[in-house]
């Protein structure tokens, strides 16, 4: 899940990345956030994104929050 950006962020070659949160706990990446390159998106490496309308849709219990 997207939860940010990151436009300074450089990773490899590339300038900016997506902050993301993973659903796999706090022990992966950075207490569980990691970053997306912009130009992982750009390229069409990603080809499946969806985006949250309302946050009241989701009930945020399922997820521990």
């Amino acid at each position: 899940m997207a939860v940010g950006d990151e436009d300074e962020m450089k990773i490899g070659g590339c300038k900016g990345a997506f902050i993301i949160r993973n659903s796999w706990g706090g022990e992966w990446g950075e207490r569980g956030y990691g970053y997306l390159p912009y130009e992982y998106l750009l390229s069409g490496l990603a080809l499946d994104w969806w985006a949250l309308l309302k946050a009241e849709w989701v009930s945020t219990e399922e997820f521990g929050v």
